[in-house]
């Protein structure tokens, strides 16, 4: 993987923050708002795409190394009320929040 060039398109995209950079895959994690909500981005070797469709906004996230879960936080229309989800490469599970509680949770 060309880390430099990974380093330079994380850098050249439109509204990239939050990146962070997992050992276990060797990929660059970034949120950005191309697609008009706050989303999680992978950027692996040449190639950045979304990690998964979602329709809210993101507000944090975290990576495992050993698994490549991916525990984040979103809000429902900007309310500030976090729910917190786990993405499993091939599910999304919700773990809290959503039910009407406020959630402090990003």
């Amino acid at each position: 993987m060309d880390v430099e060039l990974t380093i330079r398109r994380l850098i050249s995209a439109r509204s990239a923050f939050n990146g962070s950079y997992n050992p276990g895959d060797r990929c660059v994690y970034y949120l950005s708002d191309l697609t008009g909500y706050s989303q999680l981005w992978r950027a692996c070797g040449r190639e950045a795409d979304l990690l998964f469709p979602w329709q809210e906004r993101i507000g944090d996230y975290r990576v495992s190394e050993d698994t490549g879960f991916v525990a984040f936080t979103s809000d429902r229309g900007g309310d500030e009320r976090w729910s917190l989800h786990i993405y499993t490469g091939d599910s999304l599970l919700k773990v809290s929040g959503g039910d009407g509680s406020m959630n402090l949770l990003g």
